[in-house]
């Protein structure tokens, strides 16, 4: 049987929060919450989280800046952002900076499960073939090194399991 993953969820209000948690349990997660971006860093030193829902908006500690933190700390986390003044702005400025998805309240638990399950689906290591042959890479080989055309593609990447249409715009001839 496979160990279930957890999940920290930061929110400073406590209904929200007691409502996600709930849900995620719900659904067969282990969840951590706690009310601000200090604590969820504490917990992070001590506990092996697969996926971080946090609010955006908190006082002394922001989301996009808690998820500023674990960023560095923890680069390949999964960070889903939620906020009850969503724009379509912040969203992509949200996944500019490293965030897994960005979801306005409010959502439906669904909506809360399929986002954390891809989250966890895309954590996970690869596993080998047998014969030991390594699984067949989904990404192809880019033709470049300009940081802001690789992280499109990384943008790109995150999307694309969603419903979302995406337009990618640049000179003619770039090769977009």
């Amino acid at each position: 049987m496979s160990e279930k993953a957890t999940i920290l969820v930061v929110d400073d209000e406590e209904q929200m929060r007691s409502a996600m948690e709930l849900a995620l349990q719900r659904m067969g997660y282990d969840v951590i919450s706690v009310e601000n971006g200090s604590s969820a860093l504490k917990q992070l030193e001590s506990q092996n989280v697969q996926v971080i829902v946090s609010d955006l908006r908190m006082p002394l500690m922001s989301g996009d800046q808690l998820m500023s933190e674990v960023r560095q700390r923890y680069p390949s986390l999964p960070f889903v952002l939620i906020t009850a003044y969503g724009t379509i702005a912040q969203a992509v400025e949200a996944m500019k900076l490293g965030a897994f998805d960005f979801m306005t309240k409010p959502f439906s638990a669904d909506d809360l499960e399929g986002i954390v399950q891809r989250a966890i689906a895309q954590n996970k290591p690869q596993k080998r073939l047998k014969a030991g042959r390594e699984p067949r890479s989904e990404s192809r080989a880019l033709l470049t090194n300009d940081p802001e055309f690789v992280r499109v593609i990384e943008i790109a990447s995150v999307i694309a399991p969603s419903n979302a249409s995406v337009m990618i715009e640049g000179e003619s001839g770039t090769g977009k």
